[in-house]
């Protein structure tokens, strides 16, 4: 998420705090992802995307127009650089006890793609120092991973050189949220997030190597929720460099999976669940216009 913690409402100070400010940030971060499915003959089909090493950029800003309305915004772009995944088939869905297959590849090579709007207004206390603004906005998040390479081991061994499946995932949807923002001293300010996104998921997955099956498609309905603290410590008047911690814990309720066969026929099951859980830390430079 995007680095832009100078994130001062207007009233009585309103020249220093309601400047725009622009900000670029660089960091880490680590995902994880499954989802698994009902499959025929009550049997249990699930896929987890685990330790998934993300290097990022951010681009941020917020602003405060002249009637006192607080914006902020971010656009982030990831590198997956290593990750692993396993592909495991249940004897009895639901109950993860007999299994049945199970096959364990690379996740390295993927994207990552989030951008996110809000607005709201600032109400300030204790003599100026902490501000307090709910927000409402609008976020999506893009998750491009593979399934690269690897080998079965459950029933029996047998390498999946040439493997290079792919996944793209999609959470869309608005959110509210409340930023804290506590002055400890001029040059210093903490600020801490809360958001909950309601988000609408849509998920495909392109075989390269079944000769049965083209593809997958999922959707379901769930939502999210996002936390970050931060410190924000300013160099010059006009620059500051801020360290931000954020975790982030998504699912979805259950929803429809649906395969598209090589022979042109379709077929339906449920999607049980999907779970994202991700972790980052950000260091970046903010200046203010």
């Amino acid at each position: 998420m995007a680095v832009f913690f100078m994130t001062y409402p207007s009233e009585v100070i309103a020249d220093e705090w309601s400047d725009t400010h622009l900000s670029l940030a660089l960091g880490y971060r680590t995902d994880k992802l499954n989802w698994n499915i009902s499959a025929p003959q009550n049997q249990l089909s699930e896929l987890s995307w685990n330790n998934l090493q993300n290097y990022q950029i951010t681009g941020g800003g917020r602003t405060i127009f002249n009637n006192g309305i607080y914006m902020r915004g971010y656009l982030s772009y990831g590198w997956i650089v290593d990750g692993d995944t396993q592909d495991s088939d249940y004897r009895l869905d639901n109950s993860r006890t007999v299994e049945t297959s199970r096959s364990n590849s690379k996740a390295d090579g993927g994207r990552t793609l989030d951008a996110l709007a809000g607005f709201g207004y600032p109400f300030t206390f204790k003599s100026e120092m902490l501000k307090i603004i709910p927000l409402l906005g609008y976020s999506s998040h893009r998750q491009n991973l593979t399934v690269r390479d690897g080998s079965t081991s459950i029933p029996s061994y047998f390498s999946l050189q040439g493997l290079d499946d792919t996944y793209k995932a999609e959470w869309t949807g608005v959110w509210i949220g409340v930023d804290l923002l506590y002055k400890v001293r001029e040059s210093l300010t903490l600020v801490s997030s809360l958001e909950y996104h309601w988000a609408n998921y849509k998920a495909n997955r392109y075989f390269n190597q079944r000769a049965d099956l083209n593809s997958i498609s999922q959707d379901a309905n769930g939502g999210g929720v996002v936390i970050s603290i931060s410190g924000d410590y300013a160099l010059t008047e006009k620059m500051s460099i801020d360290i931000k911690l954020t975790y982030q814990d998504w699912s979805t309720d259950s929803g429809i999976n649906k395969f598209f066969y090589t022979d042109g026929t379709t077929d339906i099951t449920r999607l049980n669940e999907v779970n994202w859980d991700s972790q980052a830390v950000m260091v970046g430079i903010a200046y203010k216009l």
